[in-house]
Order: structure tokens, then C-alpha cells, then sequence
């Protein structure tokens, strides 16, 4: 347990060079202050990347959507609940040191992103699905199994875990931004993949900051907070036309650069306050 540097966003930048398995030692308070910030950051990170989709395009490859049509009740349920709740699930309720958070995640994420194997031996789509799901339920059991009868041995997954947290955090992000390829009706070419889903990589990285460091409630909140303001930027393009996306877009800019000022501005007002007060003691003597 350790506390964050003066401006919390420190701390996500030493955890980016070595990430540690320790809880942040922090109220409720920070803690939601600390996950506003890194909200803010991941969304100026975001736009960021936007000029990349010219470049790709500009490579040959058409990027399109494979939804089609916008539904704003489908947006919110979808985009704001379903998604962050299940996609936390998958790829981050793992990062810790618990066997059956790992089985969990390893599962699900599995089932639904990984190859589908067995379509040469399976021609009743059934039987394909099912025999995809046991062999990825059975590929989950023995890696957990593998470190369970290591634990009984003597040899803990906790620390397992802790030496290596690095490789979970950045696979984790990896494989995060890789499964969102589904998302285009295309497959890219391979140097465009990474520039592709590089805000999804973002994400990743601080989601899982938030769920090692805060925990996985925290992180969840910060999926569903991020996902909320890009959605509703999306309804405000769907309800006023373009000039209501340029205008949340301009909001998206302005108000997190203002969210990442504030420490330094409290900062700065304490720090005067201190120099006053000493002042002042020096003046009475």
C-alpha cells in the first residue's frame, strides 16, 4: 500500500514504467477523483489518435463500421452499460491474484474472442460451437488448475502474480484493443491494426490501471464514464446534425484539459496559503 504523488496523474505514469500489484492507500474521495483524471486524460489521448484514421485511409483501407444504423436507446444500453460491465469482465477481472477471477476471465474472453477452431472437423454449427467452448473452458481449467497444484505446493500465485503483473497489465491492454477489430467490417491490413485500435489500447492501459491500483469496481466506472461522453457525443451529432458533434467534440477537448489543471491549481493555492501563513509567523515575531 502507498500513496500518489503531488499530482495524482504521477502515479499513472510511474505505474506505466513499472507496474506493481499494490493498492493505492487513498480515500473514497481520491479515489474517484484519481479515476475522474484518468478519464480525462484517456479522452484527450483518444482525440489524439483521431488524425491516424486520415493516414490510414490515406493507406487504402477503408474504414467502415459494421453497424449500420444509429440507435440512440441501443447506444446508451449497449455502448454505456453492456460493454464496459462485460468487457471489464473479460479482460480485467483477472488482474489479480485470484485464481477464479483468472478462470473467469480467461474463459469468457476466450469464448468470445479467440480463433474458432475445429471448422474442419465440425459441419453441424452446433457441435462447432460447442466443441470451440469446451476446448477453451478446458484450455482455462488447466492453466488454473496448473496454478492451483504450484499453490499447494508451496509456490503462491500471489506472487506469481505480483513479479509479473507488468506482463498482465500490457497483454491485458493488448488483447483489449485487438478483440475491438471486430468492430470493422473490413479486416485491416496488418500495419494499419495497431493504428487502428490504438485508442482502445489507451484504454486499456488506464482501465487496467484503475483495477490493479483501485480495484475492479473503479475501473468499471471509468469504462462507463469514458464510453458515456464519447457515446453522447454520438447522440448530439444524431440529434443536431454535425455542427452538434463539432460542439461536443470542442467540449471533449476544453473540459478534460480543464479536469487536469485543477490539481495544480489546488496545488498552487495551498502552497501560497503555506507561504502566507509563514509569513506572517515571521512578521509577529
Amino acid at each position: 500500500m502507498n500513496s500518489s504523488p503531488s499530482h495524482p496523474l504521477l502515479d499513472f505514469w510511474n505505474f506505466l514504467r513499472r507496474p506493481l500489484a499494490e493498492r493505492l492507500s487513498a480515500g473514497i474521495g481520491q479515489k474517484l477523483t484519481l479515476v475522474i483524471l484518468i478519464v480525462a486524460l484517456e479522452i484527450l489521448l483518444s482525440l489524439a489518435t483521431t488524425p491516424l484514421d486520415l493516414l490510414i485511409e490515406a493507406g487504402g483501407y477503408a474504414i467502415e463500421s459494421i453497424q449500420t444504423e444509429f440507435d440512440p436507446l441501443m447506444a446508451l444500453f449497449g455502448g454505456v452499460l453492456v460493454a464496459p460491465v462485460s468487457e471489464e469482465i473479460y479482460f480485467r477481472l483477472g488482474l489479480a491474484p485470484n485464481l477464479l477471477f483468472l478462470f473467469i476471465s480467461l474463459v469468457l474472453s476466450t469464448v468470445q474472442y479467440a480463433p474458432k477452431l475445429f471448422a474442419d472437423v465440425f459441419n453441424n454449427e452446433s457441435l462447432y460451437i460447442g466443441a470451440n467452448v469446451l476446448f477453451y473452458v478446458a484450455l482455462s481449467a488447466g492453466i488454473c488448475l496448473f496454478f492451483w497444484v504450484r499453490e499447494r505446493r508451496g509456490h503462491r500465485y500471489a506472487d506469481f502474480f505480483n513479479r509479473y503483473v507488468g506482463w498482465y497489465y500490457y497483454l491485458g491492454a493488448l488483447f483489449f484493443a485487438l478483440a475491438h477489430l471486430g468492430n470493422y467490417a473490413q479486416q485491416p491490413p496488418l500495419w494499419a491494426v495497431l493504428l487502428l485500435v490504438l485508442p482502445q489500447l489507451i484504454g486499456g492501459l488506464t482501465y487496467g490501471y484503475l483495477r490493479i491500483r483501485l480495484g475492479f469496481w473503479y475501473g468499471m466506472l471509468g469504462h462507463i464514464l469514458t464510453n458515456l461522453l464519447f457515446t453522447f457525443g454520438d447522440l448530439m451529432n444524431f440529434w443536431f446534425g454535425e455542427p452538434g458533434g463539432v460542439v461536443w467534440f470542442i467540449v471533449l477537448i476544453l473540459v478534460p484539459l480543464m479536469v487536469l489543471g485543477m490539481p495544480l491549481l489546488v496545488s498552487g493555492r495551498n502552497r501560497k496559503k503555506l507561504e502566507f501563513h509563514f509569513v506572517r509567523r515571521l512578521l509577529r515575531r
